[in-house]
């Protein structure tokens, strides 16, 4: 089991590095004038810039078209870049017509609330289509609130980066402080068809064993519980301040591992 914990906290630590990039993406700077066109066809540029940048090297490097057709695929870590401004005014790569006022969304106020960066628990988009987690940063100049600015990354998409290639893996998650499943392959099957309003708190699930989540709510570094035959390895992440849980197969390691003590 120790050797799976470490394993474990090794993907870990490549996930906290996707989650650094998207981060470094989200900032934006200030403007210092007030923003017009000009500003905004910057903006636009950078957003572009960011969402390609994500894309895999071979993509990356290739022809507009090649890259607007791995964009499409979903090839890109990143769904969108985007900003939304004080006056309701939103922009954001891939550019697609949005009609709905930005100060409206969950993003948008956790963002206007506290200064700094953040990151969402998963919301789902105005129309109803994707799960998805956001980085956010409030843009301010001279101490005015501006906007705020960020990315996302589809649920689903980080969901399969979190597979372990092990024997007897099953599947792996996110799981937030109080306990609920934020990331995983299948959560946006179960979650979208029961969405009636976008703007509202995504009603997530909670992890199924009460031992796990009591270790998670004591902010345990890392470990592993046996929970019938499935062994739930798990470390806490820097960034967000959430747990990587892998259920692997008990009895591919825990009863080997007690037979060769014996």
């Amino acid at each position: 089991p120790d050797d799976v914990v470490k394993k474990v906290r090794w993907e870990c630590e490549g996930i906290e590095g996707v989650a650094r990039a998207m981060l470094d993406l989200a900032r934006v700077r200030s403007e210092r004038e007030a923003l017009g066109q000009r500003a905004l066809a910057h903006i636009e540029r950078w957003l572009r810039e960011c969402v390609v940048d994500a894309l895999p090297p071979e993509d990356r490097a290739g022809s507009a078209e090649r890259q607007k057709a791995a964009l499409q695929a979903g090839k890109s870590m990143l769904l969108r870049g985007f900003v939304g401004l004080e006056d309701g005014t939103f922009t954001q790569y891939p550019a697609r017509e949005v009609t709905a006022d930005p100060r409206g969304r969950p993003w948008y106020h956790m963002a206007q609330r506290e200064p700094g960066l953040h990151w969402s628990r998963p919301v789902v988009d105005a129309t109803k289509r994707t799960l998805r987690i956001s980085a956010v940063l409030g843009l301010q100049s001279h101490g005015k609130f501006l906007g705020v600015a960020g990315c996302d990354l589809r649920i689903t998409n980080l969901g399969r980066k979190l597979r372990l290639d092990l024997p007897g893996f099953r599947k792996a998650y996110l799981v937030t402080e109080d306990g609920k499943i934020a990331v995983s392959e299948t959560l946006a099957k179960a979650i979208l068809p029961k969405v009636k309003n976008p703007n509202h708190d995504v009603d997530l699930p909670a992890v199924d064993d009460p031992e796990l989540a009591r270790r998670i709510a004591a902010k345990d570094a890392g470990g592993y519980v046996e929970a019938g035959d499935r062994l739930l390895v798990y470390s806490r992440m820097l960034s967000p301040t959430w747990t990587y849980v892998a259920e692997l197969d008990k009895a591919r390691y825990l009863e080997r591992w007690t037979f060769l003590v014996r």
